[in-house]
Order: structure tokens, then sequence, then C-alpha cells
């Protein structure tokens, strides 16, 4: 009985490619996942950091960052994480709406989050009550008091 003669490697991927068709397609499919998912995931990062430049989140820390005792808490400098709970509406045309979040906060010393309530009137967020719970503590601190807040005097009618 005579065999058939081996036919040389070739030295180009291609050949390589179409000799081993099952080989490939893993190989293609996953690298395919990786980039859909690569993508996905670099979009989604991309839309977190814009939260983190909301008004609403840089006035939220920076209140935070002005109490006494969240400071000796927490440390300095205090960062603020991403929003993780809640629900922020907001009406690009009228420009009003509302939010009711929690923005984790930590420092070098320890972390805590900030529960805001907060209302969007004419572009501009109001915070109306924001309260940090410690970690370390387990204490709650009031920052800003939802009856302190100065209620709108009415207009003067002419």
């Amino acid at each position: 009985m005579s065999e058939a003669p081996k036919q040389p490697h070739s030295p180009y991927f291609l050949d390589w490619a179409w000799a081993n068709k099952l080989l490939v397609l893993p190989i293609v499919l996953a690298l395919m996942f990786s980039l859909c998912g690569g993508c996905f995931g670099l979009a989604y990062i991309s839309s977190l950091q814009s939260l983190r430049k909301n008004p609403l989140h840089m006035k939220s820390v920076e209140a935070a960052r002005g109490n006494e005792q969240v400071v000796k808490e927490l440390g300095l400098p205090i960062e603020g994480g991403f929003i993780s709970e809640g629900k922020i509406e907001v009406d690009d045309e009228m420009q009003q709406g509302y939010a009711d979040c929690t923005i984790p906060i930590s420092g070098p010393i320890g972390t805590a989050k900030l529960f805001v309530k907060a209302k969007l009137e004419a572009g501009a967020w109001t915070i109306n009550s924001l309260q940090a719970s410690l970690e370390n503590s387990g204490q709650i601190v009031t920052i800003i008091d939802p009856d302190a807040v100065p209620e709108e005097k009415p207009e003067a009618v002419e």
C-alpha cells in the first residue's frame, strides 16, 4: 500500500487557516466579542465619568468637604464616587427636575455615603437635603437640613 505524499507546510497564515477552519472560528469569534465588549465597556466608563462632572455631584461632594465631622472621619482629600443608587429625572427642555440619589465618598481614613435630595430649577441645582452615613462610626451626619432650607418668598405684587 502506498501513502499519499504529504504536502509541505506553507508559511502563509491563510493557507494554515483554510486547512484548520475549525480552529480559526473560535479564535475569530473570541476576538470579535473582545472588541465589542471593549467598546461597550469604554462607552459605559465614559458615561459614568460624565456623571462625576455633573453639577449636582460636584456640589454634594463639595458640601461634604466643608463639613468638619465628615472631614474628621474621612480625612482629606475627599473624593466622590459614581452615583450608585437612586433616581435623577431632568427635563432638558424646561431646565427642571429632581434627584434622590446616593453618592459614595471616600478619604484616606474612611468611606461614607451621601444621601442627596435636590431640585433643578432654571438649570441650577438646589440641594434640599444632604446627609452623610459614615461607615467607620456608623453615624449619620446632616450636612444640609431640609428644615433649614429657606422657603421661597412670594414676589411683591405691584
